[in-house]
């Protein structure tokens, strides 16, 4: 039963689903808490949200593109890894107070943990790739290579964060150079003829960060080459395992996120 009590914690994104609606009601339901989470269209800028979730005493608030990179200078504080990577995806609400943190990472993290890899190749030039970066060298991989869609910003992204820009899709290809790993920080995966195809024989192992309901056509076209796959499902896992902790102070149990997860998927 909804009261005057009960916390309120929500999403925002570009085009919010039911994903985390059913998710975090499956969570709050097993550990007892008296909370709701409600996904949000963003609003159209990072100060509109902060002042929403301080009016509103939203507790908790998951943070979407376009605003992961915008959010940071409107907080009260921010651990130093959202400073690093000016990326912010999780807020939450304490005493008055706005702090900040990055769970990408973490979910990230998890999922290059065991993993042996000396090259990378990043698709995309957003607040993901920051993320990528940072992940990459916390895991030890010497060379990392950006590329994206727009020559220009990944040029620009590459040059900010110390890697080596590696042209275009085409520029890749044409080289034959093979990388142990190709994440794809865009939305891009989704689409059945984008350029990113071209390049999945030249990876060892492919990772498409975004999450979806759906198996994407990167996916698709990794698997029936027989390169290791990893997915936004897997990322979103240790992603929600961190985020659920900063919103509870609960560590959840891992059989618990499976078996809410899988009520989506």
């Amino acid at each position: 039963m909804i009261t005057k009590s009960t916390q309120l914690y929500i999403s925002v994104s570009r085009s919010p689903t039911n994903f985390g609606t059913t998710v975090y009601s499956h969570l709050f339901s097993h550990y007892g808490i008296d909370a709701i989470y409600v996904p949000r269209v963003a609003p159209r800028s990072a100060g509109e949200l902060i002042a929403a979730v301080r009016t509103l005493d939203v507790q908790g608030c998951s943070v979407s593109m376009p605003l992961k990179g915008d959010v940071l200078p409107y907080l009260d504080w921010a651990e130093p890894l959202a400073e690093e990577t000016e990326m912010v995806n999780t807020i939450i609400h304490r005493n008055g107070a706005l702090h900040g943190y990055n769970c990408d990472a973490a979910g990230m993290a998890d999922c290059l943990d065991g993993l042996q890899l000396g090259s990378a190749l990043i698709y995309g030039y957003g607040a993901i790739f920051r993320t990528a970066v940072h992940v990459l060298r916390k895991h030890g991989v010497s060379h990392i290579t950006g590329i994206g869609r727009d020559q220009q910003k990944a040029r620009a992204a590459c040059e900010e964060a110390g890697i080596l820009f590696g042209g275009s899709c085409r520029d890749v290809a044409s080289t034959g150079k093979t990388f142990d790993i190709l994440i794809n920080a865009t939305p891009g995966g989704a689409e059945p003829t984008h350029e990113l195809l071209q390049i999945v024989p030249f990876a060892l192992r492919v990772f498409d960060v975004v999450l979806c309901k759906h198996t994407t056509p990167l996916v698709e076209a990794a698997v029936s080459a027989g390169k290791q796959v990893t997915t936004g499902q897997n990322m979103y896992i240790g992603q929600l395992a961190r985020q659920f902790f900063l919103y509870t102070d609960i560590s959840p149990d891992q059989s618990v996120i499976l078996e809410a997860v899988s009520k989506v998927l």
